[in-house]
């Protein structure tokens, strides 16, 4: 979940250069206000509270956190 107040919000996932700084994690859609969104996500401007749903190891989950702008979360949680 993207945190509010962090450098992502109001990105597109293109211009974070997601999936290279992520090291190769792939955004499969965006839950936004409980839509979920699959067609052009990364051209997308990231909302606080946007859940990522992710395709990724768990070390590219950990440093992702470890980055602070996201959070962990499930979908139910969303």
């Amino acid at each position: 979940t993207a945190i509010a107040n962090t450098e992502v919000i109001g990105k597109t996932l293109c211009e974070l250069d997601f999936r290279q700084r992520s090291g190769g994690t792939v955004v499969l859609a965006i839950r936004r206000r409980g839509r979920l969104e699959m067609h052009r996500i990364d051209e997308l401007s990231l909302e606080a509270g946007d859940v990522l749903v992710l395709q990724a190891s768990a070390t590219e989950i950990e440093n992702l956190l470890r980055a602070g702008d996201f959070e962990l979360s499930s979908l139910e949680e969303s």
